[in-house]
């Protein structure tokens, strides 16, 4: 189990103060260790004495307690597990004033007679704010692997009760496994069930007390939504609907909250994610907020009023449609107040006196900000990007182009610093985003961004088959691997070659995850298109990733894949690069990470040997620690040097 090893960091100051002056950074393109972030997800404690924030430390990461009335901050630092295995810590909260709770994890392979994966597992720890008493949640039970990778699900942190929070497990006898929401005691780590499910529960809403109201098991391809009163220890079903439409597309439904008399779910049946309500009781939904183009995100719930307070989603950037007035002026108030094209509130105290508020542009990186009502004062405490800033990175704009078949796609073009598109046509990177079932925003990349540095136009398609756009645009890219999706790609660098923007006799393609397979089909489809292809953590070929699938604890969603990706073996070798590596004939880059998730990085090994054998243009490197978004931060690092230096000598 995981040791803590609290220390003092000696001469940190809250103030982050950038270490190049600004003069030199317009001449020297910032180095890519600055392309990483030095704090994320800060949070007040209740009573706003301390701040706190997840900090990088020794290539991995760790939390950071500042006293806001001075004195040495307090780091948390998790260790090592055993020798092989080191922990990251992901995320924390405050319960109460005395007690932080702190999420960490590591990567960890499973291997039996009957499935070989690897995953992240997780484990809550409480602890004081000067690193002392420490304990593990659910101490008693670390042996369960079913346990293992879902003792961070939290469903209420309880923020009426500082000594309790409410986690979903599976408990598991000899025969099944059935859903169960624990009452936690965060101060001995101990546990009681205030609520049971199925063998097929997957989702729980409670109301602002704290009550379990409600749950959803998926049973046999149905979705059935429960309720029950609280105290009450039985359910009542008050709807079903079919997991899969008529085609075998999956829908999505998904309890988010209970206010008032009312559940708010999210549902996709009018054609994207929406917001709707229905009674308690049963009876119909109805619509709550349905957006025309884009897919909602979430609602903010205001536990003390019992009601919504606004809700957001994405866009191009993130947008927010507000249900409480003294909010929405509220979030006028920052906007003029805190520097950036943009605001977010992030966290305030319990007295509403004391805020931390973000602010960052197309351009900008986060900056935040504490704002004390009091005092009136604002005051800058810390950059996520410190050596950055508008001065020194690309300018970023919306491009809108028609893929060969008429459908309609945006992206997100970045340029060289100090340019505009007038100055080009440019060297050029095609970096899509990866999923496929996934999205990117108009707001500061720092991958993008650290393209653009070099002198590289820079762009992000949103391809048929992204997530965000609605149900229509998602399900037009299913089995469409190396076909339209494909396509997509290379219709929008034709598109930026015929505007001026990209060079077509210096053009390269990168990609992470799904876009590193896109990366090299490219190679392979379109060979006389660009320079050279780099992919990093990818998947190559299709056959063998949906025979991973099956030993591995993604095997439930092997039917997602299949309608996703097709099942039909002899297509998807078709579009399988490793199968056709004798038809590339430009450089290709492949990086993998061995403690990968999610890409088997024995994938990478396999595409690297049939390239080898081919004779193929290659260069490669398997790192050793890391999981799928190469979180552990020297390699990270490297890999963006060695995509930097590909890049340069292919280009």
């Amino acid at each position: 189990m995981a040791r803590l090893f609290p220390r003092l960091l000696a001469g940190l100051s809250i103030l982050l103060i950038s270490l190049i002056a600004a003069a030199a950074q317009a001449q020297t393109p910032p180095p890519a260790s600055a392309f990483l972030w030095e704090m994320r997800d800060l949070e007040l404690s209740p009573d706003g004495r301390y701040l706190s924030m997840i900090q990088p430390y020794e290539g991995r990461t760790a939390l950071v307690i500042y006293p806001l009335g001075g004195g040495e901050p307090t780091l948390i630092e998790p260790g090592q597990r055993d020798q092989d295995e080191n922990l990251e810590v992901s995320n924390h909260f405050w319960s109460g004033n005395d007690r932080i709770l702190v999420e960490v994890n590591w990567n960890y392979h499973y291997q039996s007679t009957r499935a070989n994966f690897r995953t992240e597992q997780t484990r809550m720890l409480s602890i004081r704010p000067d690193g002392r008493d420490a304990t593990v949640l659910f101490e008693t039970r670390q042996d369960s692997m079913t346990d293992v990778v879902r003792q961070t699900n939290i469903v209420d942190t309880l923020t009426q009760d500082d000594d309790h929070i409410l986690v979903a497990l599976q408990e598991c006898g000899s025969v099944l496994c059935v859903g169960a929401v624990h009452k936690v005691d965060i101060n001995t780590g101990r546990s009681v069930i205030v609520a049971r499910g199925g063998d097929n529960t997957f989702g729980w809403a409670t109301d602002s007390n704290g009550h379990v109201r409600v749950r959803l098991d998926i049973d046999e391809g149905v979705y059935k939504l429960y309720t029950r009163e609280p105290g009450s220890a039985s359910w009542r079903q008050i709807m079903s609907r079919p997991r899969f439409d008529d085609v075998g597309n999956e829908t999505t439904l998904a309890p988010d909250s209970v206010v008032g008399d009312y559940i708010y779910l999210q549902s996709d049946h009018e054609g994207r994610d929406g917001f709707y309500r229905m009674s308690l009781d049963g009876g119909g939904m109805e619509r709550f907020y349905l957006h025309d183009t884009y897919d909602m995100g979430s609602l903010d719930v205001d536990t003390e009023t019992d009601s919504i307070r606004m809700l957001s989603y994405l866009g191009h950037i993130t947008e927010r449609v507000f249900f409480d007035e003294e909010l929405e002026a509220d979030y006028e108030r920052y906007n003029r107040l805190i520097p950036g094209d943009f605001v977010s509130l992030i966290e305030e105290n319990d007295d509403e006196n004391l805020r931390i508020l973000a602010g960052y542009g197309l351009s900008d990186p986060t900056i935040y900000y504490l704002m004390d009502d009091n005092a009136q004062t604002i005051s800058e405490l810390g950059q996520r990007h410190p050596q950055l800033h508008p001065g020194n990175l690309g300018p970023v704009s919306l491009v809108t182009y028609q893929a060969r078949d008429g459908l309609e796609i945006s992206g997100y073009l970045v340029l060289p610093p100090g340019t505009t598109a007038e100055d080009g046509p440019f060297p050029f990177v095609m970096f899509p985003h990866g999923g496929p079932n996934a999205r990117d925003s108009m707001t500061f990349d720092g991958i993008r961004q650290f393209l653009a540095t070099r002198g590289y136009a820079v762009f992000a398609p949103q391809f048929r088959g992204s997530r965000g756009f609605g149900n229509e645009f998602l399900r037009a890219g299913f089995e469409e691997w190396g076909g339209a999706m494909q396509d997509d790609l290379t219709d929008a660098t034709n598109y930026l070659v015929e505007q001026g923007i990209a060079d077509p006799d210096h053009m390269c393609i990168f990609g992470w995850s799904y876009s590193a397979y896109a990366a090299v089909m490219a190679a392979v489809k379109t060979p006389d298109l660009y320079n050279c292809a780099a992919g990093i953590n990818g998947v190559y070929d299709l056959p063998e990733l949906q025979g991973d699938l099956i030993t591995s604890r993604a095997w439930t969603s092997l039917q997602f894949w299949q309608n996703t990706m097709g099942s039909d073996e002899r297509m998807l070798a078709q579009v399988s690069p490793t199968r056709r590596v004798d038809e590339i004939r430009i450089p290709i880059l492949i990086l993998a990470s061995q403690e990968d998730q999610i890409a088997p990085y024995e994938d990478s090994v396999r595409v690297i040997a049939a390239m080898r054998r081919a004779n193929v243009d290659l260069d490669s490197h398997i790192y050793e620690y890391g999981n799928h978004s190469l979180d552990y931060r020297p390699n990270r690092i490297d890999a963006y040097e060695r995509v930097a230096r590909f890049l340069d000598q292919h280009m």
